[in-house]
């Protein structure tokens, strides 16, 4: 499995290759770099030529401008899977005439739609229980402690020890806080 990660600034790529790349096979793109269309199809094996070239499918979380861009890497009949929007609205008539031209098979899915399912409980009861026993560590961008949440507001040099929302003055992600006990005294 090939996989190419397309995040917004170097801090991701970073951390998507330090957490992932050990599993090999993964490429990652910062989409504020004036090429990275071209450096997407090149490694989806992307032809405009040849409809049955690109990527068998794209899972997207984000939504955004960059989308209906991002999508032409898959390939005819490929399969797109939308789950969110975090950057902001999709131009959906964009979106819609790159589905329409490649035939997408396109599911849209929600923590609505997820919560939905049958056995929805028993799975987030089950991914809880081992949260709590540290058997599983759930992934976020960044995550640091209650007490430094004011830091976590302004912008921070690469490699402080705080993390950011802020990145060149944009919000790059959201960050989750750890809530540790306080000791009296």
């Amino acid at each position: 499995v090939r996989v190419v990660a397309l995040g917004r600034g170097s801090e991701r790529g970073i951390w998507l290759c330090e957490h992932y790349g050990k599993l090999g096979g993964l490429s990652v793109i910062d989409v504020t770099e004036d090429d990275w269309t071209n450096l997407l199809y090149t490694l989806c094996g992307t032809d405009a030529l040849d409809p049955e070239s690109g990527a068998d499918g794209m899972i997207d979380g984000c939504g955004g401008d960059l989308l209906p861009t991002a999508a032409q890497a898959v390939k005819a009949k490929g399969m797109l899977i939308s789950f969110g929007s975090c950057t902001g609205e999709v131009d959906q008539a964009a979106l819609d005439a790159v589905i329409e031209q490649k035939q997408l098979h396109v599911a849209r899915e929600s923590a609505q739609r997820a919560m939905a399912s049958s056995d929805a409980a028993a799975f987030l009861s089950s991914s809880l229980s081992l949260m709590v026993e540290g058997k599983y560590i759930p992934h976020c961008w960044q995550m640091g402690d209650w007490r430094n949440a004011r830091e976590c507001l302004v912008p921070q040099r690469l490699g402080s020890r705080f993390p950011s929302l802020c990145n060149g003055g944009s919000k790059i992600g959201r960050i989750i806080l750890k809530m540790t006990k306080c000791s009296d005294g």
